[in-house]
Formats: C-alpha cells, structure tokens, sequence
C-alpha cells in the first residue's frame, strides 16, 4: 500500500522551493503524492491589471501543467490570495483529504514569512491535521506523532529558519526542476529558477553536494526513527536539529 505525501502551498508556484523532492517522491512507487494550494494565486498579476478571475485561470493552468509533468494533479482550497486566514472551512477540507488519505509527511511553508498568505499555509496545514486527528483541545497530540511535518522557506522573506535536512540534487536533477519552474511564464519562471539554482547551490555547500534543497522538521528528533528523507537518501545524512 502506498504512503501519502502532502505538500501544501499557499499560491500556484510555491512549489518551487521542495520541487526537487516532490520529483523524486512522485517517480517512488512507495508514494502517493498529493499538491494541495491555499489559493489559486488570484493577485499574482495585479501590477499588471489583471482581473483576479482571469489571473486565477492563468495560474491554474501554469500548475495544472507543472504538476502534470510530474504525474500530478494539484487539488485546491478555497481562499483567496492576500485575504487567506485559515478559516475553518479551509481546515476542514484539508482535513477531509487527510482523513481520507492519512498523510505520512506533510510539507508546508515556514510560518514566520513576511508574505501573510505563506503563514497562514503553515496554520491550515497544521490544523487540519489536528482535525483530522480529533484533536480539539488546541494542541497537536499523540494521535498526530506518526505524521511527519516539514517546512520549507524562501531566502528572500522567510526569517529565523534553520535546516534541520537537507535533500540534494545533482545537476540533471537541478536542471529539470529549473525546466519546470520556467514554466510559470506569468510569474517570470525563467528568474525564479535561475533564483532558485543559486539558492540551491548555498544549500548544497551545507552537505558537499552540488545542489540542495532545505527544510526544518516540525515534528521532535527521535535517533533511531527512520524518516522519510533516510527512505530517499543514499550517502547523505539529514543533519540533526541544533542544540
């Protein structure tokens, strides 16, 4: 029976920072990989004037062909891009996902951003999975212990995030994420992964590979407890968290 992997974005082309990974899980038969968006990227054009609608279409579209490539269909919730605030039937409905399909890992964004929407992502993740487990009482149980949640973040509005894993990636692998991100053509793709490339070259520096992508586990550290990054890693070690 397959393991189910979530990752859970704000806007259509968040994807981007934990693309690599999400390509390796999609092609491992061991997983079944689930991209579920916050919004659909409604005032990703407004600079230049395009009507929300119209600016959700092309955006929809873009993911729709990103995630296509990886044998993907992205699922949506329904809040808006710049008014998200985890509103209850969000949580829900993510949760109703994870009843249905109970996650192994969840991946979501880092929740101290300067962009609102990427907080509020990380709030709807982590509530619906506590929806899911019955926890009501305000904070993640035990009945929550064997999903693991990771979060991934962006050089350029995360603050305070601190790896504590790193996934690498040789250069076809990097060259094939960077392929795909250009394909958020509304978004300037063709920047995004040349941003994303050197963002993954700092990272990979951190474990002696030429690329890499980070994240910080949520969940405690246990020593002897194989997470799903021991599942997919050949000669490199996830770092443990700092003291």
């Amino acid at each position: 029976m397959k393991e189910h992997v979530y990752f859970v974005n704000a806007h259509p082309d968040d994807l981007i920072a934990c693309m690599g990974l999400c390509m390796q899980l999609s092609a491992d038969e061991r997983f079944e990989v689930h991209v579920v968006n916050m919004t659909r990227g409604e005032r990703g054009l407004s600079r230049q004037r395009v009507p929300l609608a119209e600016c959700a279409a092309i955006r929809t579209k873009e993911e729709e062909t990103v995630c296509g490539a990886m044998g993907l269909k992205p699922r949506w919730l329904r809040e808006i891009d710049g008014e998200a605030c985890a509103s209850k039937e969000a949580c829900q409905e993510l949760a109703d996902m994870f009843i249905a399909e109970p996650p192994r890992a969840i991946f979501t964004q880092w929740p101290v951003d300067r962009h609102v929407d990427h907080m509020v992502c990380s709030t709807i993740a982590l509530n619906a999975l506590r929806f899911a487990a019955g926890d009501i009482g305000g904070q993640l149980k035990t009945k929550t212990a064997a999903t693991e949640v990771y979060f991934y973040a962006y050089a350029g509005n995360s603050i305070g995030f601190v790896p504590t894993h790193y996934f690498p990636l040789d250069e076809k692998a990097m060259d094939k994420k960077c392929a795909l991100i250009s394909k958020y053509e509304c978004q300037n793709g063709v920047a995004m992964a040349r941003q994303e490339r050197m963002e993954s070259l700092c990272h990979g520096q951190s474990v002696r590979t030429p690329y890499a992508e980070a994240y910080q586990s949520f969940q405690p550290y246990l020593p002897g407890k194989k997470c799903i990054f021991d599942q997919l890693i050949t000669g490199v070690s996830p770092s443990p968290p700092p003291l």
